[in-house]
């Protein structure tokens, strides 16, 4: 009997990368935090015209079974960390698929305390605990000091931590330093295998198992005024089988844990090597990911109907866009002139600062203008400017993190 389309589950685990692409397990470890319907109308096996010479009119052939393949979309919340992140940090489940969707994801230092300092140079309790490229944030909102807003590390020297980007006010004694996870895309061909797994999709009606799947592309959006932060990636299917498996599902979703709506946070841009603090008031900002991946087709497939076997990622895009007030008339407009020149600009861009485990935040070391040139244009009755920056490789390239293009951190 047909049950509703709004109960379902998706649980997944990891396959071993490339020497394990599509293996037989029915073993799934966690259960994917998904958003919406499970939906299996992307998968496909299909059969085809059998073009084989029949004798009569309206006679034909059997078709042919193809191979099997497809893609299935699966949306989550961006939460945060969804813990404190005061202290030691390890990956939860979320942080963990978003890494397999973009690349990497590093729990790549641990909260402490701060004890003094400056806007770019503030000193901490334990040494050796952050990392360069590192994004924090700095005390709780509205303290008057850090506000809960966050930076970018680029050095760490025992207990003074080296800011690229200011914080709002020195922070002081005991005040909190929220350590982060980073996703981030791999800079490096050596690097390129894209992390395959598993997934067992569950409604009260069908239910299928997908073997050999790779995340062909992946969204991030819900960073503007009454939205929250959510991933929507498109995993590519190697193999599926219908199963039948317990429903409901058995395995707990991790939290789970809700999202903050975006609000309080803030837009850093400045000149890459500038530390001073400038923010602007924003609109419709969006950051535009394209990380393609380039499926291997061919033999030495587990499932005889399958010829997907792994899958590499290809040069990657990363942009954002965002619009701006209009400014006073002048002769050398802000924004028009930036665009006019060729200086390259970091942005680190905050969608909530107010609650700890949930904050998320954008960084591009190492952007530069791009698109039409700006012009004021109308926007909700109101003179505005858009504004796009594409992100390129991070100038300082010590560590896959320093260099990474762009960075989402988690706090």
């Amino acid at each position: 009997m047909s049950r509703a389309d709004s109960l379902g589950a998706v649980e997944y685990a990891a396959e071993t990368l490339t020497t394990g692409w599509a293996e037989v397990s029915t073993t799934y470890g966690a259960r994917y935090p998904i958003l919406g319907k499970v939906d299996f109308s992307g998968l496909t096996h299909n059969k085809v015209k059998n073009p084989a010479t029949v004798q009569y009119m309206g006679d034909g052939a059997e078709p042919i079974l193809m191979t099997k393949g497809g893609s299935i979309k699966l949306d989550m919340h961006i939460p945060g960390h969804g813990t404190t992140t005061a202290g030691a940090i390890s990956l939860k489940n979320h942080e963990t698929l978003m890494g397999y969707a973009i690349g990497r994801a590093a729990a790549t230092g641990a909260g402490t305390t701060f004890t003094g300092g400056t806007v770019t140079a503030p000193t901490t309790t334990s040494s050796g605990v952050l990392a360069a490229g590192q994004i924090i944030w700095a005390g709780s909102y509205n303290d008057a000091k850090g506000d809960g807003q966050p930076a970018v590390i680029g050095t760490v020297v025992t207990t003074t931590v080296n800011l690229l980007t200011a914080l709002p006010a020195a922070p002081v004694n005991t005040d909190v330093c929220y350590g982060s996870v980073m996703i981030y895309p791999d800079e490096d061909v050596a690097t390129s295998e894209v992390q395959n797994i598993r997934l067992r999709g569950l409604t009260a009606n069908q239910q299928m198992a997908m073997r050999g799947c790779w995340a062909m592309s992946s969204e991030i959006a819900g960073f503007n005024a009454t939205e929250t932060p959510k991933a929507s990636t498109t995993w590519g299917v190697s193999t599926h089988d219908p199963v039948s498996a317990t429903f409901p599902s058995a395995t707990a979703i991790e939290g789970p844990y809700l999202p903050s709506a975006s609000a309080g946070g803030s837009l850093f841009v400045q000149a890459v090597g500038t530390t001073t603090r400038q923010t602007y008031s924003y609109r419709d900002f969006a950051l535009n990911i394209s990380m393609p991946v380039q499926a291997d087709n061919g033999p030495g497939g587990i499932d005889p109907a399958q010829t997907t076997t792994s899958a590499k990622r290809l040069p990657h895009e990363v942009t954002v866009s965002f619009t701006v007030d209009a400014q006073t008339a002048s002769a050398t407009p802000t924004w028009p002139v930036r665009f006019a020149a060729t200086t390259r600009y970091h942005l680190l861009f905050s969608a909530n600062n107010a609650a700890t485990g949930k904050r998320v935040a954008v960084y591009l070391p190492n952007a530069c203008f791009e698109g039409s040139q700006i012009m004021q244009s109308s926007s909700d009755g109101i003179n505005r400017e858009r504004i796009t920056l594409r992100g390129y490789t991070g100038t300082d390239t010590t560590s896959a993190l320093t260099k990474s293009s762009f960075r989402i951190a988690l706090g």
